[in-house]
Formats: C-alpha cells, sequence, structure tokens
C-alpha cells in the first residue's frame, strides 16, 4: 500500500493512483480515511461532465422484516443539518440533479446522486451524506410510522389496518409471480445464508419489526468503516475528500460488517420447492404455472465468469433458436421461457424458467433441460450462434448505452460488486481481456477446430453441479382474497385483545403522526435545504447538431450528428396511419414476428445469428407522434430501428432488405410460439398492476391518437392474442399467414417512409450512399409525406369515450389509478409554465397524500403537449380516496400563496428534468421526434422560457384545468374487485373488467365443491 497522503489536512491515505481504464476511458483513484478506514475510489472520466457520487454500505438482512429496505427509505426523511421532512423530495423540487435515487440489494445499500452543475453536485453530496450519517429517525417514530408500518386507526370505532409505504410496496410484490419467483430462487439456492431472507421485506414479517431494532441496524451498518464512496466525473477531488472528512472525522473506527459467507455447496440436488401465487377467485389457472431450474455459480467478482454467464444465458434462453428454449417449447412443455442471470450478490446465480405450463410438466421440465444440455455437450453449439452472441455482447459493452443511468452509476454498480467482498473494485470495468479470452477458447482457431468453451462451462457449472433448486410455482384461484380475510380477521382479534386506552393509544399515535404529515415545514427548516439561484441554470436548451434532407427518390431523411465512436444507429419509419383499427393488433404481431420466422434465404435461426453477429440488434415497434399543441392530430409508424459498426453496414443494409422484402409466414407453428410469448409477456405486464395500464388506459378515453395507440398495445393486444390462440386451427392460421403477408407487402413501402440517422459527421457520405442503396430496393406504390390523421379521417379513428372510467380486476394487494382530462376541446393550450405547476403539484399535493398519507409507493402528474392532464399512483392501496384527493387538487391550487423565491426551486427542478444528458441514440430520438411532433428547437427553447418566466400569478391562473379534470376528467384503474367495487359503487367508476380469462362455469362449481361452497366473484365485466 501506498503511503502519500492527499485530500484534507492528511485524513486520506493513497492505495494507487492514476490506474488508466481503457475499457471505460477512465483514470481511477483509489484511497482509504486514515482514521475510520471507509473506502473511496475517484473515477475520472476523458469527457463525460456528468458528475456521480454514491455511497454504500454493507446491509445483510438477519430475517425478513424488511429492515435494509424500510431504512433506505427512512434515511432520506430528514437529518441533522437539513431539517425538513424530507430533503430528498425537496431536492427533487429545486435540483438540476439528473439522478437521485436509493437501492436496497441483497446485502448492500446504495445511494447514488448525480448532476452536471457543480454547486448542485456538492448540495447533493452534502444533503445525502448528512442523511446516512445523522437521520431524523433515531428522534422521530414517525418516520419509521410512515415509510416502514403502522397500525392505522384514525378514530376508535375504526377497524384496525396495516399501512405504510414499505409494506405496500412489498404487498404489490408479493401478488407479481416474477418477484415471488426471484424471492423462490434466493431462498432455494441459499437456505442456510443471510440471502434466504427478503431484505425487501415479507408482509407477513414486516409488522413484526420494532422501531428499536431499525435504530440499531442503522447505527450498527451505517458507519464510516462499514462504507464505500465512489465519485465519478471532472469533479476537484481534494473538494471531494474534504466533505468526505466533514462527516467521516466525526466517528471512531470499528470492524466493519463482515460480508456474506460463502454458502456451502450441496452435495444431492434438494427436493422442488412448491409455491403459489394469487389470481382471480374465477380466473382460469390453465397453463400459469411457472418452473425455474437454477445453479449458483462461482463468484461474482470474476469478469470471464461474469461475460460467459451473460453469453451462455442468451445461447441457452434468448437468442432465436436458443437451445434450450427451442426444445421445451417445440416439445409442448411450456409457451415462453427467459433466463435470469443476477449478479447482485456474492455468489451469482443461473436460471432457467418457463412460463406457461402445468406442475404436472416438472418431471419433464427438468429432464428436457439435462437431456438438452447433455447433447450440446457430445455434439457441441454451432459456432455462428456463438459468434453471433459473443459479438453482441461486445458491442452492447463498447457502445456504454445505459439510456437514463448515468454512466458512473453504472461503473459504480459494477465496482460495488466486487469491493463489498474485499475484492479489487475495478475488477469488473475493464472487460476487453477476458472477451478476447472466451472468444479465443470458444471459436474455431486458425487451423479450424472449434473450442469447447461453452460445452466445458455447461458440463462443469450446470451438469456436474449439485448446487442447484427447482421451484414450482402455481396459481391459486383466490388466494389473495384470503388473505386479506385472513389478515382482516387477525387485526379484528387483535384489536379485541386490546384495552380501551391502548386502542386509544394507536388513535393518538396515528392522529399524531398525520398531524406531521400535514403540518408544513416551518420556515426555519426549509432555511436549511441547500438552493440553487435561477442564474445557476443554463437559460439555452442544447442544440443537437442535426440536418435534414432527402435521400434517394425524396425520401425525407434526419441526419443527428454526435460522438458514436464508431457506431451508426438507423431509423426507418413507416407511416402506419392507414391502418384500420382492427387490423392494428394484427400489425404489433407482424412487427414482433420479423427477425423471429424464416426469410426466402435464411431459417429463423440464421437470421438471428446474422443480425447478432453483425449488428447491435434489429427490432420493429410502433410509435404514436401527437402534433403539437393539437389534440386530434397524429402521425403513427412502424419503426425499424438498428444499430451497427460503420464497417458493417453494407451487410446490415442486406439483412434489412431481407427482413423487408424476403420474410415469410409459412411456418404456422412458429407463429404460434411468438404468439404465445407475447401473450405471456402482457400477461406477465398486467399482472404486475404496472401503472402505464391504466396511463394508456384513461389517454385513449380523450384523443384519437392514443386510442390508435390502445388498440396496437396494452390490454387490447392481450386480448386479441388470447382469442387468437383459444381459437387456433390449421385454417386460422392459413387466413392469418395471408393477412401477414398482405399486409407486409402494403406497409414496407418506399412512400410511406422517412429515415432517421445518428452518425459522425464525417461518415456522413458512407451512410447516405448505403441508405439509398436499401431504399431503391422497397417497392414504392403511394407516394406523399406521411400523413397526418386530423379529426376522424381517413380512418375513423375516434376515442374510448364510451368505455371510459374503467376498473380492471386483476389478483392484487395494491392498485393504480389515474384521471386524467384534455383541456384542448376548451380552448387552453399546452404552455411550459404548466409542467412547473405540475411539478409543484405532484411533489406538494400529491406526494404528501398519497404516497406520505395513502401509503402509495409513486404518485406522478403529466401534462402533454396534446393538452392531456393526467394524475397517476402506483402501488396504491386506495383507489376511491385516490381520485378525491386527484379532485381537490383545484382547490390546492386556487388557494397557493406562492412568491417568485419560493416558486423559483422548483422552476429549477423542471428543468433539472429537461436537461438530463443523452446518449447518442437518445439524441437521435429527440430529433426524430421532435420533427415527426412538429416541433423546431425554437419551440422547444420558446418553452423553456416560458418555464423560466414561470410567475405566481400563473400558477394560480391554472386552477381553472384542474377545475376541468374533477368535472370532466375520466378514470382508469386496475387491482383487485374489493377495491375497484367501493368505487363503482360510489359512481367514480362505471363499470368492472375482467383482465384475464375466467373459468368456464362448470369449473365454476368444481371450484365450489372444493371449498366448500364458497360463492365466486360475481361477473362485474361491463357492469353499468
Amino acid at each position: 500500500m501506498a503511503t502519500t497522503s492527499t485530500g484534507y489536512g492528511g485524513a486520506f491515505k493513497v492505495v494507487r493512483e492514476n490506474v488508466r481504464l481503457q475499457d471505460i476511458s477512465c483514470n481511477a483513484t483509489e484511497l482509504v480515511h486514515v482514521k475510520t478506514g471507509a473506502r473511496v475510489l475517484k473515477l475520472v472520466h476523458d469527457d463525460d461532465d456528468n458528475k456521480v457520487f454514491t455511497i454504500s454500505f454493507g446491509t445483510t438482512p438477519t430475517d425478513s422484516t424488511g429492515c435494509p429496505h424500510i431504512a433506505e427509505h427512512s434515511v432520506l426523511c430528514g437529518s441533522r443539518k437539513f431539517r425538513t421532512k424530507q430533503p430528498f423530495v425537496d431536492m427533487m423540487k429545486g435540483s438540476l440533479n439528473t439522478f437521485l435515487n436509493a437501492f436496497t440489494y441483497p446485502d448492500k445499500t446504495m445511494y447514488p446522486v448525480a448532476s452536471r452543475n457543480h454547486k448542485d453536485f456538492r448540495n447533493l453530496v452534502d444533503v445525502y451524506l448528512d442523511a446516512v450519517f445523522h437521520p431524523r429517525i433515531h428522534t422521530s417514530k414517525n418516520v419509521f410510522l410512515q415509510e416502514g408500518w403502522r397500525y392505522h386507526i384514525e378514530n376508535p370505532n375504526d377497524p384496525i389496518t396495516i399501512n405504510g409505504v414499505v409494506y405496500n410496496e412489498m404487498k404489490g410484490d408479493y401478488s407479481s409471480p416474477d418477484e415471488l419467483l426471484s424471492r423462490l430462487l434466493l431462498n432455494g439456492l441459499f437456505p442456510h445464508s443471510a440471502y434466504a431472507f427478503d431484505f425487501g421485506g415479507d408482509p407477513n414479517d414486516i409488522p413484526t419489526l420494532k422501531w428499536e431494532q431499525f435504530l440499531e441496524f442503522h447505527t450498527k451498518n451505517y458507519h464510516p468503516s462499514n462504507s464505500y464512496t465512489i465519485l465519478y466525473g471532472d469533479g476537484n477531488l481534494e473538494e471531494e475528500l474534504a466533505i468526505l472528512e466533514s462527516y467521516f472525522s466525526e466517528y471512531s473506527p470499528v470492524t466493519p460488517q463482515p460480508c456474506i459467507s460463502d454458502h456451502p455447496p450441496f452435495s444431492s440436488v434438494p427436493p422442488p420447492i412448491l409455491a403459489e401465487y394469487p389470481i382471480g377467485i374465477n380466473e382460469d389457472p390453465s397453463e400459469k404455472t411457472i418452473l425455474a431450474l437454477a445453479w449458483q455459480i462461482g463468484h461474482t467478482w470474476d469478469m470471464e465468469t461474469y461475460l460467459s454467464m451473460s453469453i451462455l444465458d442468451f445461447i441457452l434462453t434468448s437468442t432465436e433458436g436458443a437451445i434450450v428454449k427451442e426444445v421445451l417449447i417445440k416439445r409442448g412443455v411450456g409457451k415462453d421461457v427467459y433466463g435470469i442471470e443476477d449478479f447482485d450478490m456474492k455468489q451469482p446465480m443461473l436460471a432457467i424458467v418457463l412460463r406457461g405450463t402445468e406442475a404436472t410438466k416438472l418431471e419433464e421440465f427438468i429432464s428436457a433441460i439435462h437431456n438438452v444440455l447433455e447433447t450440446a455437450v457430445r455434439e457441441g453449439i454451432p459456432s455462428d450462434m456463438i459468434e453471433g452472441a459473443i459479438n453482441l455482447m461486445e458491442f452492447q459493452l463498447r457502445e456504454a448505452d445505459y439510456k437514463d443511468y448515468p454512466k458512473g452509476l453504472v461503473h459504480a454498480m459494477s465496482c460495488m460488486q466486487s469491493w463489498l467482498y474485499g475484492q479489487d473494485p475495478l475488477a469488473l470495468l475493464e472487460y476487453s481481456s477476458a472477451l478476447r479470452d472466451i472468444r479465443k477458447a470458444a471459436l474455431p482457431g486458425s487451423n479450424g477446430a472449434k473450442g469447447r468453451y461453452f460445452e466445458t462451462m455447461i458440463e462443469r457449472h450446470l451438469l456436474q453441479n449439485m448446487h442447484r433448486c427447482i421451484v414450482c410455482l402455481k396459481p391459486s384461484c383466490g388466494l389473495e382474497e384470503r388473505r386479506k380475510q385472513e389478515l382482516e380477521s387477525r387485526l379484528k382479534a387483535y384489536k379485541a385483545s386490546l384495552t380501551s386506552n391502548e386502542i386509544e393509544q394507536l388513535v393518538n399515535q396515528t392522529q399524531a403522526m398525520l398531524a406531521e404529515q400535514r403540518a408544513p415545514d416551518t420556515p426555519e427548516a426549509l432555511a436549511t435545504i441547500p438552493t440553487l439561484l435561477l442564474s445557476d441554470v443554463d437559460p439555452h436548451t442544447e442544440r443537437i447538431p442535426h440536418v435534414i434532407t432527402t435521400v434517394g427518390e425524396g425520401v425525407p431523411m434526419l441526419q443527428t450528428l454526435a460522438k458514436t465512436n464508431g457506431i451508426l444507429y438507423c431509423r426507418f419509419l413507416f407511416d402506419i396511419t392507414w391502418v384500420p383499427l382492427e387490423q392494428l393488433p394484427l400489425l404489433a404481431l407482424l412487427c414482433d414476428l420479423i427477425g423471429k420466422v424464416d426469410t426466402v434465404h435464411h431459417n429463423y435461426v440464421a437470421v438471428s445469428n446474422q443480425i447478432n453477429m453483425h449488428s447491435g440488434g434489429v427490432s420493429l415497434s410502433q410509435s404514436l407522434y401527437i402534433q403539437q399543441y393539437q389534440n386530434n392530430a397524429f402521425s403513427a409508424v412502424v419503426t425499424l430501428k438498428c444499430s451497427l459498426l460503420l464497417s458493417k453496414i453494407e451487410i446490415v443494409m442486406r439483412l434489412l432488405s431481407e427482413l423487408l422484402l424476403g420474410t415469410i409466414f409459412t411456418s404456422h407453428d412458429r407463429i404460434l410460439e411468438i404468439v404465445q410469448e407475447m401473450k405471456m409477456n402482457l400477461e406477465d405486464e398486467l399482472q404486475s398492476c404496472d401503472s402505464n395500464t391504466v396511463f394508456s388506459g384513461v389517454l385513449s378515453y380523450l384523443a384519437p391518437g392514443h386510442n390508435f395507440e390502445y388498440h396496437y398495445s396494452g390490454l387490447h393486444l392481450y386480448k386479441w392474442l388470447a382469442e387468437l390462440e383459444k381459437s387456433w386451427s390449421e385454417e386460422t392460421a392459413s387466413r392469418l399467414e395471408h393477412e401477414l403477408a398482405s399486409l407486409s407487402s402494403v406497409l414496407f413501402d418506399r412512400g410511406r417512409l422517412i429515415v432517421s440517422c445518428t452518425c459522425e459527421p464525417e461518415t456522413v457520405p458512407v451512410v447516405v450512399q448505403s441508405v439509398a442503396l436499401l431504399l431503391s430496393q422497397l417497392p414504392c406504390k403511394v407516394s406523399g409525406k406521411l400523413p397526418v390523421i386530423i379529426g376522424n379521417k381517413p380512418n375513423e379513428c375516434s376515442t374510448r369515450i364510451s368505455q371510459s372510467d374503467e376498473g380492471l380486476i386483476i389478483s392484487s394487494s395494491v392498485n393504480c389509478v389515474a384521471k386524467a382530462v384534455n383541456i384542448a376541446p376548451f380552448g387552453l393550450k399546452f404552455n411550459g409554465a404548466f409542467q412547473v405547476c405540475c411539478k409543484y403539484l405532484e411533489l406538494e399535493f400529491l406526494w404528501p397524500k398519497i404516497r406520505d398519507q395513502g401509503g402509495a409507493y409513486g404518485c406522478w402528474a403529466y401534462f402533454k403537449r396534446d393538452g392531456s392532464i393526467a394524475l397517476v399512483s402506483y402501488h396504491d392501496p386506495n383507489v376511491s380516496k385516490t381520485i378525491q384527493v386527484y379532485d381537490e387538487t383545484a382547490g390546492f391550487v386556487s388557494n397557493l400563496h406562492l412568491t417568485p423565491e419560493s416558486l423559483a426551486k422548483y422552476i429549477i427542478g423542471t428543468i433539472g428534468e429537461e436537461d438530463s444528458p443523452m446518449t447518442p441514440s437518445m439524441k437521435g430520438e429527440f430529433i426524430t421526434r421532435t420533427f415527426m411532433v412538429g416541433l423546431t428547437l425554437d419551440d422547444v427553447q420558446r418553452e423553456r422560457d416560458e418555464m423560466l418566466g414561470t410567475t405566481p400569478d400563473q400558477i394560480v391562473a391554472f386552477t381553472e384545468r384542474f377545475q376541468l379534470l374533477a368535472q370532466q376528467g375520466h378514470v382508469c384503474a386496475i387491482g383487485p374487485t374489493s377495491c375497484l367495487e367501493p368505487a363503482l359503487k360510489a359512481t367514480l367508476l362505471k363499470r368492472l373488467v375482467n383482465v384475464f380469462e375466467q373459468k368456464a362455469d362448470d369449473e365454476d362449481e368444481d371450484e365450489e365443491d372444493e371449498e366448500g361452497g364458497e360463492e365466486n366473484e360475481e361477473d362485474t365485466s361491463d357492469h353499468e
């Protein structure tokens, strides 16, 4: 260890300095705090101005009460230095942050912030350090009651309920089969380890956690000696270390919490874990069982293991023709296969999961996997499949396109996968050497002999590995309702056991917590929150260089110019506004089939391998573009996306031509497989109680464009696919083949096309030449630029207003609730100032009412350029109460007494959301979207000017818009019948709709017999 001192007063010692990490273009310096042993790592990127700070702690759970998770929430609710109730929310209000969050893992908790503004970054770091080391939790039990759990009773005669943000979040997770499966796999692989506990919290165990245990957990784990700090970006290291020293120096050294021990390997395979997940009382349970087989493999800090496991998972379960997936699907064992590779713990896991099956097929599932793996070892894996998988992995690593996640945060996550366990924090940041070794060992060498790298890996880590677990997760009709009844009975019995004084104490505790939640922060407390000035904000929007031109024979082309590291991003947008509504689900199926079925020259496995070998991926999807500031005008397209290295452009353009013009739909069995896979994916999304379902649903009531989008996605598409699968026959398949071929022949027409490419300026001529060659091969039977639908022309697209105010029934313990109105028909238009108003409303009204007091996990306010205003909640225990809160927004806004100074932070926070850094591909997406909606960069600048110029009077003047929301708005909610029916009776909803297919009448009778004649849920579908 080096002995050179640096930092504030020699408080830190350098471990190593300026280590070059070529693969991620960074220099690394590792330090240790002399007094406490706190570990620090500084990463300086060559040209990334997005600064990132993370501090992490080892937080190994000792039970399933969710203590690490509740602590993660709670420490952000006020601290010694920053004395408001929620500094985390206050920084959301008035910061230019590009990331602000916290994460709980199976054995650690991470607190990341990011900003491009130096002053803002320093403020965020200070707030987070004070939060983790000096939180308000030690002086206010109300934080624990709000974020964790509480017995909630507002009046002595009320029933006792359990509420709390984390409690409700985990109730939602325990309704999701995917979340349940992840927990069962950890429990099965590590039964004698802390990984067997639910670090997020089991809803049955959370209410056993005592405040005193919670405080002890924080004191023990949140100490500098148990911390890992990562600083990323161009910030001054001396200044950053000085901030750290100001907190670390208060502590005396302690022995760090020991990292979790390796679980001893199994000597034999344990018996299968049998478990249940909830579905509706009358929901059809057929083919809804989930089977999984998982192995523990190696350690998380080994780069070669990390890469090879990811590549092997792709070969086994993900790519088209994946060797395990192919066998399980074609043998009819199940309908969909996916893999899990979990590196967020010391001993990683690889799992194969089968959906759409029955519990009776468990043995067949295990034997089929064993046989296909043995065959792969004996006969070898096709070289082109391996090469495609390795090339795709390398492309994604070099591209480093993490979308909304800052690069520094992704690197910090990688560091913690090794650092927490006493290993080199840089171990997973350099990938080239390990990838080169894998390629050399797995692919044919100069002598033509193919290596057996992955075959050996399968034999050693899968076939011969006894450290595995098997899970059978079965659907259980009415399980959620039985759980609810059991909880109500327990709480009723608990209340009956209390004296009147004890009940009064619970009422007083509830009322005291509600009073604190409702009370505004004092001016003195607000003054402790660090703020920026409007002068700290750049008044100018980023001007992304781009050119609007034509290519080929007059096809519009957008050229976004950016540093792309030699990567080209292409988007080919084909108009679909001419497609009738009833054919939009067919269009969605067509988009999913291309690249997954045969072409005239290759079978679908060969097509997939070619895509993987020569590009970063090819996909087709549908996109909606509402014209700026208009409610009833829109365009819609199918977008063919691909990313590639410029050196591969000729090969990739030939591939795209083959996909667009040469795809055939004659393999009916293959099409059915994809129909079932699409249905399973949508079913999973709907069952998870996703807020996108209600958001898209409520918008479809309001505008033709959103109704158009509704018909090719979400619930409508799911229903169409379910009916298609149910009615499948050779006659149906033949008709579908003809319809797909007919639609494809008309869709991919040069006259319907706009091209958008993102590349480096010097590569434009080559790109234009290659794109023009591809376009010359496309037919041109229509002409003119992409049409925009106005009103009901040309395909009679209206809205779903006649189906408005739906309650979508699923088996869940939580809800998502949306209410929306479109203000455009009332002569009101989009204004940048209203974005500031939505920010204020979300954080000053919805968050306290719906999240803090109501117990929901999240809530948002949206305002779209087409005039749509929407309020949305997520994992919400309430429906009727939440709708009532939505209807109170007008009164809240009308009674505001804002000053320019108090409004300034919301302006800054709104601008901050607009200024998140964009990757090259995101810049291309931005230019494409602005062009398609008719928005210029001058329009974007004008909206920014409107945000910056927002006045208190403008905010209050927006009251009229929220009055329209209350009086004219419509609702869409998803959740259990027990929450939706009261809203129906209160006329807040007009109808209830079962999301999933219900059991036939004879099955219902059988279920009644089995359950002692229990009444079935009333069919409330389309109930007025």
